[in-house]
């Protein structure tokens, strides 16, 4: 399994961990009856009418009810296999040991894959990787009634025999792992029961997981997959169902920030800004306090403001960072790019057909600004321009009027003076 990480606009991203998602939304991409079922079977935390591996498949995406029966019963008929051998009355230990080998002998025979973790490909022809083999590895010492547990780390998973002095590491991945009695000693441990149990998630926390956890890896890398394919609406609910199941997995807490963070960059760079605000909202909804999705939440409006401003809509533009500034007075997008805003659309609006209706909107701006001195260089030149291009196209009058207007409201501007003087002269 991988975490995976995202560079997307002008910052890196810095993964954090992220409560536990709830949405409703999840259940979008589960359209299938045996999706669904298993969604709801789930809802309590435990799996109550789904066997490990019937519920593993369809985490895999066998959801057509004959495939699931085909599959179960081609498995079954190989733990019946194993149950007819000698080796199914030897001591716990030992059938585990030849339970091992039988899996890779009978079923895991062609080789160690890194993106097959749906156990369909195992039972199909033979690939696996850690959480395809463990799986198949834990429903064949069931049926054997060995006992056995499951435990993973970061980007990994596998088991351990739990004996009475001793835990003893199993890497299902691994054809000759009970080779040497050597190396069998060195992968032998003290008990692990205080390093599997732990409250929160960290960097290299060693946990056990239940059966619906392991499920939720099956769910993960599918959605890994998806993410980097850029099938967010996919990934985004197979990771909420993936943390739903197990809270504590850290790299699923990372992948899903990450994922909505890149889903709603992926819709402002088409163009779909009421999209990517609301992907960013419901990131925040999950952590306030991650930092990126602040820093995107302002790329998105610069993005949709530019688009505005190519339509002409400066109203609408203004309007977006005029909002962002009460939220974030400091930030440059928001302190200066109002003004940016503002002097083209006095200019658009000043040479316009209608000067009067242009002026009235000037006060408004005003009283809605307060007067904010720092628009004050950005509305003199835009009275200034507007006043030679309407001299340009010979709308003196107007342009006198502009001028008026201009002095009125900017009494002490020695430069507005100066220049308001040459412009009448030029008309004279």
């Amino acid at each position: 399994m991988k975490s995976l990480g995202f560079i997307v606009g002008l910052w890196h991203l810095t993964l954090v961990t992220v409560l536990a998602a709830d949405n409703a939304e999840t259940s979008l991409a589960f359209t299938s009856p045996a999706q669904g079922d298993l969604l709801r079977d789930a809802k309590d935390g435990e799996l109550q009418e789904h066997s490990l591996l019937r519920a593993t498949l369809i985490a895999g995406n066998i959801v057509d009810p004959a495939q699931l029966d085909h599959l179960e019963q081609k498995f079954l008929e190989s733990c019946h296999a194993f149950q007819a051998t000698e080796a199914a009355q030897f001591p716990n230990w030992d059938r585990a040991v030849e339970a091992f080998y039988f899996l890779h002998r009978e079923i895991l025979t062609a080789g160690y894959q890194h993106d097959t973790s749906e156990p369909h490909w195992a039972i199909q022809d033979g690939r696996y990787n850690c959480v395809s083999a463990t799986i198949l590895y834990v429903c064949l010492c069931r049926t054997a009634k060995i006992k056995i547990k499951v435990l993973s780390r970061p980007a990994h998973v596998f088991c351990c025999i739990d004996l009475p002095e001793r835990d003893v590491i199993i890497e299902t991945t691994c054809p000759d792992w009970f080779a040497t009695r050597q190396h069998l000693e060195q992968n032998a441990s003290p008990k692990l029961s205080h390093f599997i149990k732990v409250p929160a998630p960290t960097a290299v926390a060693i946990r056990e997981l239940n059966d619906l956890q392991l499920v939720a890896k099956v769910f993960f890398n599918r959605a890994t997959k998806c993410l980097e394919a850029g099938e967010y609406e996919q990934a985004i609910a197979m990771l909420q169902f993936s943390q739903r199941c197990d809270p504590l997995d850290l790299a699923t807490q990372q992948n899903l920030v990450a994922g909505l963070n890149n889903w709603a960059l992926d819709e402002c760079r088409g163009g779909n800004f009421a999209s990517a605000a609301k992907l960013v909202q419901r990131g925040k909804a999950i952590d306030p306090n991650y930092v990126p999705f602040e820093t995107n939440s302002i790329y998105i409006d610069q993005q949709r403001t530019l688009a505005l401003c190519v339509n002409g809509d400066f109203c609408a533009a203004y309007a977006i960072l005029a909002e962002g500034f009460q939220h974030h007075p400091n930030v440059d997008l928001y302190r200066f790019g109002r003004c940016a805003i503002y002097r083209k659309w006095l200019y658009s609006l000043l040479c316009g057909d209608d000067p009067d209706s242009a002026l009235r909107t000037l006060q408004a701006i005003r009283l809605a600004c307060h007067h904010e001195t720092v628009f004050s260089t950005h509305e003199v030149a835009a009275l200034l321009a507007a006043a030679e291009t309407l001299i340009a196209q010979g709308k003196k009058q107007t342009a006198i009027k502009i001028m008026d207007i201009a002095k009125a409201l900017h009494p002490d501007n020695q430069i507005l003076k100066n220049r308001c003087h040459d412009l009448t002269n030029m008309i004279l």
